[in-house]
């Protein structure tokens, strides 16, 4: 533990700095207070004096309490979060039983490891973060001031850690931007994240585990996600969980139940492993096109917040940077131009196209501007001419939104 601490000062060091002394204050001239301490016509053999013994008393218990506040800071960026009893005892069960080296090996890492878990502190410049993720998302208006207004109550507490409060569901017509925000969010945030597709969930056993009575046992993501990445406050996206209410999927649905509500969350225990871990401080989001095919107890589970599609003059601002992204992901930045023209940008939103179309249209358009890569001097710039004409049925509602 003492270990874990000392490393885990340095990692919350950043956000939440221990005030250092300089040496040009260690080798400053001592005060009158101290200069009874520090005389050099001191004699360490004779009494001291009632002012000495005071002042080595007051310099010994501000020393103690720098340190225990460091301390005391270190353990409430941690989570105990499980009981090391309780791994030996199923450790014991595994060792006598046959064809069970997985989980002997899961239980071996957790003891290895400890019971301990990060905890991501909230950044104090959370205000600069969610202003910049406006910027590149400003139809997700609601969404931001909504997690500000969490924060600032958060940012009331002596040790805030990244934590809503709430578990929220963005409702939004599909491809609007809802993953890709939730994993900005959680890189500003320097948590982690991760996505469920509810979609494809119709068992329980990816999520809590599949129990060691079925020869192809294993733990779940949940379990995962928190022991093994390490990380005890996450952000996780139930993506589309509107789509996990189809038949067959109760045991998945059930399974939810549990890790939505954090009093039963405490105790969660994955089937395979079986050892209660703290899953209560999980950042639940949930993203949904249709809330009416959410059954009750899962709608009462979360607080609704609508994204609506960008407006096009949202896209002149989104689009420059889904291109400066496209170059940056090519690592063609000595190639391309840094800008997107404005004729460029028009000629795109004539043919009023879902975001997954105006990014392949720039994949297009910065295919056939590299013809003229040998021809021209760096960097190249898109044209209208070099953007395609998309032929695809737009006959549907009009669907705009991001895809990561």
């Amino acid at each position: 533990m003492d270990c874990k601490l000392e490393a885990h000062k340095q990692n919350i060091s950043d956000t939440y700095p221990i005030e250092i002394i300089s040496d040009d204050e260690i080798h400053s001239p001592p005060s009158k207070e101290d200069q009874a301490t520090n005389d050099s016509s001191f004699d360490p053999f004779s009494p001291m004096t009632p002012e000495q013994e005071r002042n080595i008393k007051r310099r010994f218990n501000e020393l103690k309490s720098a340190q225990d506040e460091a301390t005391k800071e270190a353990r409430a960026y941690m989570l105990d979060m499980y009981s090391l009893s309780e791994v030996s005892e199923r450790s014991k069960f595994a060792e006598r039983q046959k064809d069970m080296e997985l989980l002997r090996s899961v239980l071996h890492r957790m003891r290895a490891a400890q019971s301990w878990r990060a905890l991501t502190p909230q950044p104090k410049n959370y205000n600069d973060i969610l202003d910049g993720l406006s910027k590149r998302y400003p139809h997700f208006h609601a969404v931001i001031e909504t997690l500000r207004a969490r924060m600032r109550l958060n940012a009331l507490k002596k040790y805030p850690v990244v934590d809503f409060g709430a578990n929220i569901l963005l409702l939004g017509a599909p491809g609007c931007g809802k993953s890709s925000f939730l994993y900005e969010l959680g890189e500003s945030l320097d948590t982690r994240f991760s996505s469920i597709s509810c979609a494809s969930m119709s068992m329980a056993g990816d999520l809590t585990g599949l129990s060691v009575g079925w020869s192809t046992g294993h733990p779940g993501m949940i379990f995962d996600e928190l022991v093994q990445q390490g990380c005890a406050n996450p952000i996780i996206l139930l993506d589309e969980v509107d789509k996990s209410q189809s038949e067959g999927s109760h045991l998945f649905v059930s399974a939810l139940y549990t890790l939505l509500e954090k009093n039963n969350a405490r105790e969660f225990k994955d089937e395979f492993v079986a050892v209660s871990i703290d899953a209560s401080r999980i950042n639940w989001f949930a993203s949904a096109n249709e809330i009416s095919s959410l059954s009750a107890p899962i709608r009462d589970r979360f607080e609704v917040i609508s994204v609506n599609p960008p407006s096009k003059d949202e896209l002149r601002q989104i689009l420059p940077q889904i291109y400066e992204q496209q170059v940056d992901n090519h690592g063609l930045q000595d190639v391309f131009s840094n800008k997107l023209p404005s004729e460029v940008i028009e000629k795109m939103l004539q043919s009023d196209l879902s975001i997954r179309r105006l990014k392949a249209q720039l994949e297009s358009a910065m295919a056939h501007a590299s013809i003229r890569a040998d021809h021209s001097p760096a960097p190249l710039l898109l044209t209208p001419e070099d953007v395609p004409v998309d032929n695809q049925d737009q006959t549907n509602s009009r669907k705009i939104g991001f895809i990561h």
